[in-house]
This record gives C-alpha cells, sequence and structure tokens, in this order.
C-alpha cells in the first residue's frame, strides 16, 4: 500500500473480510449466479454494497448485457458492510486532513496523486479480499464476480473480471463489457 493512511486502511482488512464472509453465507444457497461488489467512482465514494442476480431474474437469459452489467440487475445489499463503511468514513476523513490535495495531479485521472494512491489502495483490499474468498470457494454458485463502478470505464471493473472469473465467464461476460476494452 502506498497511501498516507495505509496502516490505517491495513487495520480494516480484516473487518472488511468478516463481514464479506458473514455476507456471503448469508445468500448461500439462495440460486444466485452473480455477485457486484459496487463502488462509488470518487475517493469519497470507496463505500461498498453488493449486487447480486439470479437466473429467473434475468427477464432475457441470453441477454449479455442483462446477466453481466451489474447496474441492471435485481438485488442491492448495503448492510453487510455498514461497520467496515463507518471505518472507512473514519480513515478517509483521516485521510482528508493528512493529505496535500492541491499537490499533485495525476494527468490521466480526476485524482491527485495522494487521492489515486488512497484509491489504489482500496482497491486493492477489495480485489485482494474478493480473490481470496472466491479461491477459499466462498462465493459458492455465484459463478460470476466483479468489482462495479457504475457508468464508469475504471480499469478496476476489467482486472476484476480477469482475477475473479474463470475463462468461460470472461469470455462470456466481454460482449456486455465491450466498452471496458480500451481502459
Amino acid at each position: 500500500m502506498k497511501s498516507i493512511v495505509k496502516e490505517e486502511l491495513g487495520g480494516l482488512i480484516q473487518l472488511f473480510e468478516n463481514s464479506f464472509r458473514r455476507h456471503l453465507e448469508e445468500l448461500e444457497g439462495k440460486g444466485y449466479f452473480g455477485f457486484a461488489l459496487d463502488i462509488g467512482e470518487g475517493a469519497d465514494q470507496l463505500f461498498p454494497s453488493s449486487i447480486t442476480q439470479r437466473e429467473e431474474e434475468l427477464s432475457d437469459p441470453k441477454d449479455a448485457y442483462l446477466r453481466y452489467t451489474p447496474s441492471e440487475w435485481e438485488n442491492w445489499w448495503n448492510e453487510p458492510f455498514l461497520e467496515f463503511t463507518k471505518e472507512i468514513q473514519g480513515v478517509f476523513e483521516l485521510f482528508q486532513k493528512r493529505a496535500d490535495l492541491s499537490a499533485s495531479w495525476d494527468e490521466n485521472s480526476e485524482f491527485s496523486l495522494e487521492e489515486a494512491d488512497f484509491y489504489g489502495d482500496v482497491m486493492s483490499i477489495y480485489l485482494e479480499t474478493m480473490k481470496a474468498l472466491a479461491e477459499s470457494g466462498a462465493f459458492g454458485s455465484m459463478q460470476y464476480r466483479i468489482i462495479w463502478v457504475a457508468d464508469s470505464e475504471y480499469p478496476i471493473i476489467l482486472r476484476s473480471l480477469s482475477y475473479l472469473n474463470d475463462e468461460s465467464v470472461i469470455e462470456a461476460a466481454m460482449p456486455a463489457l465491450d466498452f471496458l476494452e480500451d481502459v
């Protein structure tokens, strides 16, 4: 981790993983095929929620866009991450106090370099936790897993697609996510 609040973020990893694991246990056996960790676009919007979908909830099961675009899914969950959200809000407030956001900007981003580090560290926590949970089988029957940032082209979307899914899922999802191929 590179952020100026890396120690504080590191202290939240176990809380996030525990919250996430409990959430997946609650979803187990309920027939969900897809799971998205939904986050906002900005460094101030990194508070997770989840979105899930069942086959029978798809209006057209053969439509790749409906199947692989979590913004179109039925089930949105905020509650499982409320404790973590409260804690990460505190870390973000500490980040804002420590950061010199006017110092330098990443010319390829809307973030300052410090914000980009913070955003990147939080994304790494989310992705690595999801990867560990996937490898342990905690997602059960949910074969499609992704980190989702609605209405955006953030690289974390494709990165999570490739890290968290097998080749057949990636191949099936790409037609719906073709707007991301240039990121």
